[in-house]
């Protein structure tokens, strides 16, 4: 017997018992649609991050802090956030710590830094419309790094960053609670930001002009972007009544490397050396690393869902075969008696079980890729409207194929068992079971 005729065979057998099979293949399915989806996922949102990164730059930059404020600023980000919290006045300011010249001096000398400035105390309260009786809200700054970064903006443009008006890009997730109807109306605007007194707990009000609105985006995560000059007002505001000695401190440097040092290991490099320095520093593949870290642990739980799955798949291929078997005892025996090897017999029951695992996975497949074009297309005039060009499922025919083969495996492993018994089966023995 060729091996051709008996995977034909083993094909042939799968359907003896119809209904059986189905339900095996249909256990086998689920586990690998549900591994498939999962990685899909998983693909769709790293590579939207990645998209992003790459079309917004800012690679070459770090921020660098006083030791845990970095910490402290990672917490206040929000990813993915549609809803900003009201501002409560009764809620205080944690105690801040601040850079000076003498720290910008030496982080100049890093080897691998080509620029670095130092940024202003940026600790506001809340953001509310230039009206009476407007709501305030929480809010979390930044000044704009760099000119070379790219935000994707809803309407207007970016800020100036050596401009002489204090000027901000808004997220446009500020939009609904500030009572603008849209990203257009909220071009040219002036919105008052609410800075409290380092010394004291005042709060005075500056008045910044909105000149973008930023599409809901991974990048910035739900910061209110501002030029230095808006930053200097800020700062100026948080300072007031400090010694003049006090007022030239900062919180930030921000740091631009040179041509060469972007990769993650030059980062890392000089990453290290600040912290041995005493500063905390974050790095654009800092906050998209945390992203990923995130959605990758989600992925894990989902995966080990479907090996679950398919471990459950794997005791009903066990359970099928062993009652082919049991049905086939008389077969195994003439088939014996008549000069098949006993490696035949193996090799035919563990091609049903490689079957079973070759058509759940396909048929897998199959449906990974129609949920794949619906869900993509639905969840883009939906949950993901927002977020232009994200598609939520990216199915990787290579990866689809792996999975594939390891179903196959798997359905091999599980099949060994049965086919062993299959091959200690006494022709004579066989021969006459009822």
């Amino acid at each position: 017997m060729r091996l051709t005729d008996i995977i034909k065979r083993a094909n042939h057998n799968l359907w003896r018992n119809r209904s059986r099979t189905i339900l095996t293949t249909l256990a086998i399915t689920v586990g690998s649609l549900t591994i498939m989806l999962t990685v899909g996922i998983n693909a769709g949102v790293n590579g939207y991050i990645d998209k992003q990164v790459e079309s917004t730059g800012g690679n070459d930059i770090i921020e660098v802090m006083p030791k845990g404020i970095a910490d402290r600023m990672s917490s206040m980000m929000t990813l993915g956030a549609t809803e900003v919290q009201e501002y409560r006045s009764n809620q205080g300011q944690s105690q801040q710590v601040s850079l000076t010249d003498r720290d910008l001096a030496g982080i100049k000398r890093l080897k691998g830094v080509k620029l670095a400035k130092l940024s202003d105390l940026l600790y506001p309260s809340y953001i509310t419309r230039d009206r009476d009786e407007a709501k305030k809200y929480k809010l979390t700054v930044g000044p704009l790094a760099a000119s070379s970064i790219k935000l994707d903006l809803a309407a207007g443009r970016s800020v100036r960053i050596d401009g002489s008006e204090a000027e901000a890009i808004l997220p446009d997730r500020y939009l609904e609670p500030l009572g603008f109807s849209s990203a257009k109306q909220a071009i040219g605007q002036m919105v008052r930001v609410g800075v409290p007194h380092r010394l004291g707990g005042q709060i005075d009000e500056v008045k910044i002009r909105i000149v973008g609105v930023q599409n809901q985006s991974i990048v910035g995560f739900g910061r209110v972007f501002l030029n230095d000059a808006a930053g200097r007002l800020i700062s100026s505001a948080y300072l007031t009544g400090m010694p003049e000695a006090l007022q030239s401190q900062h919180g930030l440097i921000i740091i631009q490397v040179k041509p060469g040092y972007e990769s993650k290991e030059k980062l890392t490099q000089i990453k290290q050396e600040l912290t041995n320095m005493g500063y905390s520093s974050i790095s654009e593949d800092d906050y998209i690393s945390s992203i990923k870290l995130f959605f990758n642990a989600i992925t894990v739980i989902l995966t080990i869902f479907g090996v679950i799955a398919l471990i459950t798949a794997s005791i009903g291929i066990v359970n099928t075969l062993l009652m082919s078997v049991q049905e086939r005892t008389r077969e195994i025996g003439l088939m014996k008696a008549m000069g098949l090897s006993s490696g035949r017999i193996f090799a035919l029951f563990s091609l049903e079980a490689v079957s079973l695992g070759f058509w759940g996975g396909m048929l897998a497949a199959g449906l990974a890729v129609v949920i794949k074009q619906t869900v993509n297309p639905w969840a883009g005039r939906n949950f993901l409207s927002g977020l232009p060009g994200f598609n939520l499922i990216e199915l990787n025919p290579l990866y689809v194929g792996a999975i594939v083969v390891i179903v196959m495996v798997v359905a091999f492993l599980a099949g060994t068992l049965p086919a062993k018994r299959a091959t200690k089966q006494d022709p004579i023995q066989a021969l006459r079971y009822e």
